[in-house]
């Protein structure tokens, strides 16, 4: 991806002939240092430029191909001049690279830039009956030696530092040129994973996906992340909402900013797309359109129905819903100004105490999250713990206290998690919980069960746990320190209790 702009040769330089590495060209200038012409080489020009470069009136393409048995390759390039006359021409410098370890085979192309004229290249790949040409690639050179690539390429990503600039520019999700760009960065060695979601009457699909992660002539280290585009093109009319979350799937908080979402309008037979954005929200009652719903709205719709000058009210002032502002709106303004707020629900510390821990296993649990269920009855507790019929119990307990059963997130065999404070804010019993996961996480199935004794008042009118958890990462060999911590803390627990 690069529209730089350099100088081009005359048209008499149409006629070009292959040359070796390190020879001159027609014009006497030696091939470029920057022109790689071996893998280390071939890296830093990944890095650097991404898979095209045009420099010193040259435009240089690396195709990079997965190499298989049978396969076979052959570049190919034609001129066409502004008569329409197409004139195929060969290479200055052609090189061929295999990257052994990986499966990739590299063709490293040169050619000269021709003024007034179109340069389009591709590479020709025979899979044994199979011939098909890859990645066309097209240039344009204007009659005042002005160099543009065209299409998809003069703007697409394809190595990180493009990748960093362009979602600098335009964000991880973006319209270009009619089509959907998504900008992904992802880690996959921490068990991170993308899901898309698409709700509405409209269709897209993919073209092409850039990749556009760091090249390393060695091995790569572990746990780098990954980088790539995803170019999709609406092919269906229709209203279209796409979403797309990278997370670890069993973390136990999915950050808000994990997940992209935006709508579109497709039109015109699938060649048109626009971003719907949202309607502002409109608070009921907002006559002035300050934001804010207070006597003042009463002031000015009093003003409007009386016709005073240069008084305007908004359409939130519609309080009936009616279609029509007037005096009927204006009553049910002053009635939900006056009418008298409904108590908060008390608030506070609940007191409470560890009864039991418990592993559970993946038949005993079926969710992703924390969960927390309230008991105030033998039969209630019964059915938490998935038990026939009524739990005995001592009935009198229930009179005064409850069980609160809470269940952690999936991958409890190296996950650790300590429960820290239990409070009642507006009718929920919010539970603050601290979790270390580690950073090469694994997905196994096992649960830990909670179990505590609360106060039945404390919890009265309670009908909902929410959990608001801090999580941290720690690295794998040091699982142990992890685990000193989190027996500490049952340790702890279990003497308050005592």
């Amino acid at each position: 991806m690069k529209n730089r702009l350099f100088a081009a040769l005359s048209a008499a330089a149409l006629c070009l002939t292959a040359l070796p590495l390190n020879a001159s060209t027609a014009e006497g200038a030696a091939i470029p240092e920057w022109v790689p012409n071996d893998m280390e080489s071939m890296t830093m020009f990944l890095n650097s430029y991404g898979k095209v470069h045009m420099e010193d009136d040259l435009v240089c393409i690396i195709y990079q191909e997965y190499t298989a048995s049978g396969k076979s390759f052959t570049p190919a390039a034609t001129v066409t001049a502004d008569t329409g006359e197409a004139v195929a021409v060969e290479p200055l410098y052609h090189e061929q690279l295999t990257d052994v370890e990986w499966g990739y085979h590299y063709e490293i192309m040169l050619y000269q830039a021709v003024q007034g004229a179109t340069l389009e290249t591709c590479l020709t790949v025979q899979d044994g009956e199979t011939v098909s040409s890859e990645a066309v690639r097209s240039f344009s050179i204007t009659t005042a030696g002005t160099v543009y690539q065209n299409g998809i390429g003069a703007w697409l990503p394809d190595c990180l530092s493009e990748f960093n600039d362009y979602v600098e520019d335009h964000g991880t999700l973006s319209l270009h040129d009619g089509y959907i760009v998504h900008c992904v960065t992802i880690n996959y060695s921490t068990g991170a994973e993308m899901t898309f979601d698409q709700s509405g009457t409209g269709a897209i699909e993919k073209v092409m996906t850039s990749y556009c992660n760091r090249m390393y002539a060695g091995e790569a280290p572990v746990g780098d992340s990954s980088y790539f585009v995803e170019v999709y093109r609406p092919v269906e009319d229709g209203t279209l909402t796409l979403s797309w979350t990278v997370a670890i799937p069993w973390a136990p908080v999915i950050e808000p900013d994990a997940t992209v979402t935006k709508t579109y309008a497709i039109s015109e037979g699938g060649t048109q797309i626009e971003e719907v954005t949202a309607p502002e929200p409109v608070t009921e009652g907002d006559a002035d359109g300050d934001g804010t719903f207070d006597v003042r709205d009463v002031v000015v719709l009093q003003k409007w129905l009386l016709c005073v000058p240069d008084t305007t009210v908004t359409t939130a002032a519609d309080m009936d819903g009616s279609g029509t502002i007037d005096v009927f709106d204006l009553a049910l303004m002053k009635r939900a100004l006056t009418k008298t707020p409904e108590p908060v629900p008390q608030t506070g510390d609940v007191q409470e105490a560890l009864v039991a821990l418990n592993d559970i296993r993946e038949d005993a649990a079926e969710h992703k999250d924390w969960v927390g269920r309230i008991a105030r009855s033998g039969r209630e507790y019964g059915a938490i713990l998935m038990l026939d019929g009524e739990l005995t119990d001592d009935a009198s307990f229930y009179d005064t206290h409850a069980y609160l059963v809470i269940e952690s997130a999936a991958g409890g065999g190296n996950r650790f998690s300590t429960i820290d404070s239990m409070t009642v804010e507006d009718g929920k019993l919010v539970v603050k919980t601290t979790t270390r996961i580690p950073q090469i996480a694994t997905p196994d199935m096992l649960y830990r069960r909670y179990t505590y004794e609360v106060s039945r008042a404390a919890i009265e009118g309670v009908d909902e746990v929410v959990f608001e958890d801090t999580s941290s990462t720690y690295p794998y060999e040091d699982e142990g320190e992890v685990r000193k911590w989190y027996q500490a803390w049952l340790d702890e627990t279990m003497a308050a209790k005592n």
